[in-house]
């Protein structure tokens, strides 16, 4: 598929609104999936109104929320179009195939309702697109802008690019209709890139196009459930196994393998109890050797960029010889019985 793009000027709204300048030619739609998200889409929407290049407009897909946050978008006057739509709670997926649905403009450049983007983010993710064989852009994305991230927040960080988060993501809207738009299933981000990848496509980062996304708070229950959700990783391997590699790497980290692998011998040597031989020391003492190699690793991945105290870090190793085990068994459980659920989403405008 050959991608059409149009000229180039330089970029800055008038007073009437109307864009001159750099990128003015190149006519974008901002996507917004929102969800019970009243306070922080105010915010993101005045970030949008603030940028150096405006939108050409503005898309909120409410996903069934029950807090008004519809109600908040529509009354506001701002520098641009904006459409407001709403629908049963379906899941960001559904609600960013709306958007991109509802789209009138040959860019799509997604964002969060609760993320913010700073006054150049516009400008910057649309530069590559002068490129004809660019067809989507990945832009920086910080946690970290109002306060460090903590070992009890769900850390949402793209800082060299590779991780295709759709809270800041820009794609030539024939693409996505080209590849059938986002799946619900699982990592619907990496999955749409990874399908924009396969055909032999571009997509380029740009590190000046960003947007500040505040850490979520991920307490024990919240890092169960993203335990569970590692089931879905395997369908990403299974349906895109070398972008995924060559992406994310392993689906069984050796780190991983090697703290799982040692935990399970410990139990078998404690198991077999000190009558049985000596098969007991073997299995322990091949088990704390395991651990001594691949757990260290495990903790410093999970403090990565992380604030951090005495306290923090003793919960870190003891959540790793929980989580870790607990996350081998359910990519391991995705890869033998993959969830059923794999088609495409509507992408219709309703």
């Amino acid at each position: 598929m050959a991608f059409a793009i149009l000229g180039l000027t330089s970029g800055r709204p008038t007073a009437d609104g109307r864009q001159t300048g750099v990128h003015a030619e190149i006519r974008v739609s901002v996507v917004i999936p929102a969800y019970n998200a009243r306070q922080a889409l105010l915010r993101a929407l005045a970030a949008l109104a603030r940028q150096r290049r405006l939108p050409d407009e503005v898309v909120v897909v409410d996903d069934g929320s029950t807090d008004g946050t519809a109600a908040a978008a529509q009354g506001l006057a701002l520098p641009f179009p904006l459409r407001v739509v709403s629908q049963a709670h379906q899941g960001p997926g559904a609600a960013r195939n709306r958007g991109v649905a509802l789209a009138r403009y040959p860019v799509v450049a997604f964002t969060d309702a609760d993320a913010v983007a700073r006054p150049d983010w516009l400008a910057e993710g649309l530069a590559p697109f002068a490129d004809p064989a660019v067809v989507g852009v990945e832009g920086k994305v910080v946690d970290d802008a109002g306060a460090p991230p903590t070992v009890f927040t769900h850390q949402i960080r793209n800082l060299y690019g590779g991780r295709f988060l759709t809270c800041n993501m820009f794609y030539r809207r024939e693409a996505i209709l080209a590849v059938g738009g986002f799946r619900s299933a699982f990592r619907e981000d990496s999955d749409l890139a990874f399908s924009v990848l396969e055909r032999g496509w571009r997509i380029v980062f740009a590190p000046r196009a960003v947007v500040d996304h505040p850490p979520r708070q991920a307490g024990w229950r919240e890092q169960v459930a993203q335990a569970r959700k590692r089931r879905h990783d395997a369908l990403l391997w299974r349906q895109h196994p070398r972008c995924a590699q060559a992406y994310l790497g392993s689906l069984f980290p050796a780190s991983e393998l090697l703290v799982t692998g040692g935990e399970a011998a410990l139990l078998a040597g404690l198991w077999c109890g000190p009558w049985s031989g000596p098969g007991p020391g073997l299995l322990w003492a091949g088990g704390w050797l395991a651990l001594a190699l691949g757990l260290p690793r495990v903790v410093a991945a999970g403090l990565e960029g992380r604030r951090f105290g005495g306290w923090d870090y003793l919960y870190v190793w003891l959540s790793a010889l929980v989580l870790t085990p607990l996350n081998q068994v359910y990519r391991l459980w995705g890869w033998l019985k993959p969830p059923p659920r794999l088609a495409r989403l509507p992408l219709e405008a309703r």
